[in-house]
């Protein structure tokens, strides 16, 4: 689908369910397949004395097991992505989220980095 980090066009994405994503940020690609559910989320913050629009501080990439949920996050402030993990419905400052777009398991879940 493609996008940039200004309009990801994650909410153009087709509604029907994912088998994997590709998902370049930082110099860093991650594929993520066979996960139950997708998200994603844009976290921006608004500079005081800094006329315009909020400045985007993170990314999350986000997938659900029927276990926990995976985060990937994207950090423009530290300028890296590492993976974390939460419990279902405590994604985004320990609260659900809203969002989730419907997964194809296949076989068991898995994160390739690429790059």
């Amino acid at each position: 689908m493609g996008g940039t980090i200004e309009d990801s066009r994650w909410n153009e994405m087709p509604d029907k369910p994912i088998k994997s994503i590709e998902y370049s940020c930082l110099e860093k690609t991650f594929v993520l397949e066979n996960y139950l559910e997708y998200n994603h989320i844009v976290e921006r913050k608004q500079i005081i004395n800094k006329p315009g629009e909020p400045q985007i501080t993170k990314i999350l990439l986000m997938t659900r097991t029927n276990e926990n949920t995976l985060i990937i996050i994207f950090d423009f402030i530290k300028n890296t992505a590492y993976p974390t993990a939460t419990e279902i419905n405590k994604e985004y400052m320990n609260k659900p989220v809203t969002g989730w777009k419907k997964g194809i398991v296949g076989q068991k879940p898995n994160i390739k980095f690429i790059s």
